[in-house]
């Protein structure tokens, strides 16, 4: 059972690391060793605990490392790659197993780090199906924060996929890399809920980067397929049950992409693609038609389904500013001049703007509401003028050594801060006043 990692509960480590191919390291898990610890032996990976009461650990990897990682109820293992590559070890197992009520962050503090097949990854035969182990296999919480998941395997009738978002697990990624290699292979396979905020995806071959089977979100992300290639689509939506696919966002303008979506025969209806967002390639204006709610919606010149801009906040900044100048006696020339200039602007802007010109409309919201804050009283500038005071000799002040002058009254409202000392050279001696 060397090299195989069962579960981080009850770690036997410090919670200031251990290289762990310093020696062997003991782990505490549901393996079949003595007293259920695996003997985890020549590994590049350092292993420290967050929080062992709350069962938080981190993996950093020390150079490549080939192991299995099944990370069970109520943990919660972050791993960063840091620029190295992570292979499944067992021929038929996933790199990662992440079982129900467990949590397992990736990330990737350098650049290149990887997740991918082993050269030894064989086909699992299940019923009449077969397929490859997914590389993620996550029935628990996943979040892919960064690094590169490259499905290498996948051949003609036996099936492969980078991650695998089994029912009731959820699925979030924020950053990273997601590319398929080969051919009958996915980047995302998911059947319980699924959050694409960002990141990059890259289809190879034939097969579509995500499989979708039950819901779908996608707000981000830059998605393209490899040129050259035959390529089915971008997103197969099939099953039994209606899936749900929402995209409000993301880059699909690749112009590589020469169909967005594949629906199996057993989902008749459109309802489950709702599409309010996002650019795509002009050339499949059709097929985005199909899934938008033109009555709300609109695709400009550039491929961005888009809608009516928001300017309530604008609008809001414009009004205060015109009651702000009512008053304009109060403020100072310049200041008020400053916001009659940047209420100009923000009125002049066409009425009709749609989303893909937001952040014009909100740079003018922020320009009026700055000036708004800039505004000075006038009383307040005669306050600062007066604060210049030079006082009349006072025999109660201490005196000037050199001069015997009372020390001036602006020199004491600068300095004077009880125990604080001040130090006088004169021409004879020095002395030390303590205010």
């Amino acid at each position: 059972m060397k090299n195989k990692v069962f579960g981080l509960i009850a770690l036997a480590v410090s919670s200031f690391g251990l290289i762990m191919n310093a020696s062997a390291v003991k782990i505490i898990g549901t393996g079949d060793g003595a007293d259920g610890r695996i003997d985890y032996e020549g590994s590049n990976i350092t292993l420290e605990t967050i929080d062992a009461e709350k069962k938080e650990y981190k993996l950093v990897l020390a150079g490549a490392a080939q192991e299995d990682l099944i990370i069970l109820d109520g943990e919660t293992v972050t791993v960063d790659l840091a620029g190295n590559t992570w292979t499944n070890n067992n021929a038929k197992a996933s790199a990662f197993d992440v079982q129900a009520g467990a949590t397992l962050i990736i990330t990737d503090s350098k650049t290149g780090g990887k997740i991918t097949y082993s050269e030894s990854s064989e086909k699992n035969t299940v019923g009449d199906k077969n397929s490859y182990a997914p590389l993620i296999a996550n029935a628990g919480t996943v979040t892919i924060q960064g690094g590169i998941i490259e499905v290498n395997k996948g051949e003609s009738g036996v099936y492969a996929t980078g991650i695998l978002n089994k029912d009731k697990a959820k699925l979030t990624v924020k950053d990273g890399h997601i590319e398929t290699k080969v051919i009958n292979a996915w980047g995302i396979t998911n059947e319980g809920e699924a959050f694409i905020e960002g990141g990059t995806f890259v289809q190879g071959k034939d097969f579509s980067i995500i499989d979708n089977a039950k819901t779908l979100h996608i707000s981000g992300g830059k998605f393209t397929v490899t040129p050259g290639d035959t390529h089915n689509s971008l997103i197969t939506n099939a099953d039994e049950a209606t899936p749900v696919l929402e995209i409000s966002g993301g880059d699909f303008s690749d112009t590589n992409i020469k169909k967005l979506f594949h629906k199996s025969t057993k989902v008749e209806e459109n309802t489950d693609i709702v599409l309010t967002g996002g650019t795509y390639p002009i050339a499949l204006k059709e097929e985005i038609e199909k899934y938008m709610d033109k009555e709300n919606y609109e695709i400009n010149e550039d491929g961005m389904i888009i809608t009516d801009a928001d300017y309530t906040k604008l609008n809001a900044a414009v009004a205060l500013a015109e009651e702000k100048i009512k008053e304009k006696e109060k403020y100072t020339a310049e200041s008020i001049k400053a916001l009659e200039e940047a209420l100009k602007v923000a009125k002049e802007v066409a009425k009709d703007l749609k989303t893909d010109k937001q952040s014009d409309i909100d740079t003018l919201e922020k320009n009026l509401t700055n000036a708004i804050s800039g505004l000075k009283l006038i009383e307040e500038e005669n306050d600062e003028d007066d604060n210049v005071v030079v006082a009349p000799d006072d025999p109660t002040l201490p005196e000037n050594p050199a001069t015997g002058v009372s020390l001036p009254l602006i020199s004491m409202m600068v300095l004077g801060v009880t125990g604080v000392g001040i130090y006088l050279g004169t021409k004879s001696k020095n002395k030390f006043y303590s205010l």
